[in-house]
């Protein structure tokens, strides 16, 4: 991960082998970003889970020809694999990494997670019974996105209900409990003590408190 987040300025430091690497990523990665829509999907991606990323997931961008040519591209380079029959993505762990710390020293990490949090806020539905298998492959996508920053704003608080009341319904009290409190203290902050979803918040950690 050090190596591939260089600006490849002093290449001599490194192995040939590990010079070679850097140079194939960079050259992938320059191709990648020729294409606005493919360079959004991997933005949006390195916040997910890295298995089973469903297409739901990701934000609408052009006609179908050019969504199937974004997500054609990053899977010719293999930064991104599909099996066959499936409508879900996997990215590689280093991949994921990289994306991040790219991110973070160009000061685009917060911003682009920010977005990420608001897309997975808009699809996520409200979890029933009915709806179950949807918010089942959503899930660990929205814990990983919630989980990879400090930065959180008050539109974080609704994705944090919805997780919340997802580990409510499958019986994970002490993971619903982490959730309702973190969304408390965000309402807290961000709208004071006294406003209705603050006061909402403090509702739901008494409910998980008290099952």
């Amino acid at each position: 991960m050090k190596l591939l987040s260089k600006g490849f300025e002093d290449r001599s430091r490194y192995s040939s082998v590990g010079n070679a690497v850097a140079t194939t990523w960079l050259i992938s990665f320059e191709r990648i970003a020729r294409n606005a829509l493919a360079a959004q999907y991997l933005r949006l991606m390195c916040f997910l889970a890295k298995k089973e990323i469903p297409t739901g997931l990701l934000a609408p961008g052009g006609d179908e020809l050019e969504v199937d040519e974004a997500m054609g591209t990053l899977k010719a380079y293999a930064f991104i694999t599909q099996l066959d029959g499936q409508d879900s993505f996997d990215i590689h762990r280093l991949v994921r990494l990289v994306m991040r710390n790219w991110l973070d020293e160009k000061g685009q990490l917060q911003e682009c997670r920010a977005s990420v949090v608001q897309r997975l806020a808009e699809v996520f539905p409200f979890p029933v019974h009915k709806n179950r298998e949807v918010w089942m492959r959503y899930l660990p996508h929205a814990q990983t996105a919630l989980t990879c920053g400090d930065d959180a704003t008050g539109g974080e608080s609704d994705l944090l209900f919805k997780v919340a009341t997802s580990y409510y319904i499958l019986g994970k009290y002490q993971e619903a409990k982490a959730m309702h409190r973190q969304a408390l203290e965000l309402r807290q902050r961000v709208f004071g003590k006294e406003n209705p979803s603050t006061l909402s918040s403090m509702n739901n950690l008494a409910d998980v408190l008290d099952s």
